[in-house]
């Protein structure tokens, strides 16, 4: 990033370059003014070149500790997780990149990832017809409020995440999938019922430079709620990229769930990712005492502590 020593410096000399070629086409040149502010330009640029060159180094050394930590990450993660079930929830405008990283983080950890849950906008749609095939689903009359459709949703949602039906009975997921409300994909062989398994844990991933598209300050917030409701409270990571243009986890911060959960800011980068590890190795450890990862207010630590 430029500076703003960088910008002043630049300003100041196009100034003064501007002031030279008035005085140099004026008949009243003072030769001894000018020559003092050739020299302060010349100063100008030299200290210019040197602020860019800081830069320079600057940017090398940040791209060499990136590679470093990206190298690392497996090593540093290796066994932390091995053999805990985690599904990932998301919604269909997330930051595929940010997504991928936080897949990629707890898989080189050593868990088993049951598939990817993405919540479709149909889900919280005020189209009459997606509110009742919502409705019906959930079984529950079409005349309940939004808001009471969308907690009952998120609270169904919750259940059917950390406990699988039995065999031969209706499955959430299933229903809720067919009906194009959301979709689950890179399942394992064992399909829907990988996930829901017992111990499950849940990664929820939202945010991009795109607006999502389902609020995550309303359902994604609710189904946060709703796992750390249950008993034990479901061990949950909550993340977001580092640039997300709505803010996911800061509703979650400020949520009456905040410290019960563990929350990622910057999931984009690899102390992130380091941290949904390491966090979720904590919370399967010590369920509902939960901490704040990341560079942005409310966050407790840059990252998580081995």
């Amino acid at each position: 990033m430029i500076s703003f020593r960088y910008h002043v410096v630049s300003i100041v000399a196009v100034f003064l370059a501007l002031a030279i070629g008035i005085l140099l086409g004026s008949t009243f040149l003072n030769a001894g003014l000018a020559d003092r502010l050739d020299s302060q330009v010349k100063n100008l640029s030299a200290s210019l070149d040197r602020e860019r060159s800081a830069i320079s180094d600057l940017q090398d050394q940040v791209q060499s500790a990136t590679a470093y930590m990206q190298a690392t990450l497996p090593s540093a993660v290796a066994g932390r997780l091995t053999g805990e079930p985690v599904v990932i929830v998301t919604d269909a405008n997330v930051d595929l990149t940010a997504l991928a990283a936080a897949r990629h983080a707890v898989s080189a950890a050593g868990a088993t990832v049951g598939g990817v849950v993405e919540i479709r906008p149909t889900l919280l749609s005020a189209d009459p017809a997606d509110q009742t095939a919502l409705a019906q689903i959930l079984g529950v009359t079409s005349a309940s409020p939004p808001t009471d459709l969308i907690r009952r949703a998120a609270e169904a949602l919750a259940q059917r995440l950390t406990q699988a039906p039995a065999a031969g009975a209706p499955d959430l997921l299933a229903a809720l999938d067919s009906a194009g409300l959301l979709s689950v994909v890179d399942q394992t062989p064992a399909g829907l019922a990988g996930i829901g398994v017992p111990g499950q844990t849940v990664v929820i991933v939202s945010g991009g430079t795109q607006p999502p598209a389902v609020d995550p300050t309303t359902f994604l917030v609710a189904l946060a709620e709703a796992l750390v409701a249950t008993q034990p409270p479901t061990p949950v990571v909550a993340a977001q990229p580092q640039d997300a243009a709505t803010a996911f986890v800061p509703a979650i911060r400020a949520s009456s769930v905040d410290g019960q959960l563990v929350t990622v800011d910057d999931v984009n980068l690899t102390p992130g990712q380091f941290s949904v590890v390491v966090g979720l190795q904590d919370l399967i450890r010590d369920p509902g005492r939960g901490a704040d990862y990341g560079l942005k207010p409310g966050a407790t630590a840059p990252f998580a502590t081995p």
